[in-house]
């Protein structure tokens, strides 16, 4: 009796409809932070909003982008394993195939190998005798790559555009004026001690 089954991939779908809709989710968020807290602008240095007490979210978006930094890279890495299984997007050799293992595209010091292959073989037009050429990433890394950068480069300073300042509320309560006024301009004991 013969076996002729073969191996099926699990498919993940779950996983696959976080990786799309959880960027889109912090994008989302952003934007509702900007257009609720930030778009608003200030008139002699005050902002009046309709959120006082607000600073929470300032600290919120930052631990937002520590797991959404780490959500990134594993969203990135779950494309790469299905960009890889087809065959157009395949590295051709098993020397391309080690550049994508354990994400280095993910990697600052895999960045500067990539710059430094790239660099060496532009530099060196051919290869003397006894010397292999080097085998730099393909394109599917490169792109991978970038992504990651801007993503580690955009989402730490998307903080940086939120700024701390003090509102003003409307309220009922009189304000209190210290120093002259119009009918005590002149009288030097009205101003405070």
């Amino acid at each position: 009796m013969k076996n002729n089954s073969t191996y099926q991939l699990q498919n993940y779908h779950w996983r696959s409809f976080l990786t799309f809709v959880g960027p889109l989710a912090v994008l989302a968020l952003y934007t509702f932070t900007c257009r609720a807290f930030l778009a608003r602008p200030p008139v002699n240095d005050v902002v009046d909003t309709v959120y006082p007490g607000a600073r929470w979210i300032y600290f919120v978006w930052f631990v937002i982008i520590i797991f959404t930094l780490d959500w990134s890279r594993v969203g990135l890495a779950n494309i790469e394993a299905a960009a890889l299984m087809h065959p157009r997007l395949a590295p051709m050799t098993a020397i391309s195939l080690m550049w994508h293992t354990d994400t280095k595209w993910a990697n600052p010091v895999w960045w500067l190998r990539a710059i430094h292959v790239g660099l060496t073989r532009c530099f060196r037009r051919g290869t003397t005798a006894g010397t292999q050429p080097m085998c730099a990433p393909d394109k599917m890394w490169i792109l991978l790559s970038l992504t990651t950068m801007i993503i580690y480069c955009a989402l730490p300073l998307s903080g940086l555009t939120m700024e701390i300042t003090d509102v003003l509320t409307y309220t009922n309560q009189p304000a209190k004026i210290y120093g002259p006024n119009d009918t005590s301009f002149n009288f030097r004991s009205t101003l405070p001690t």
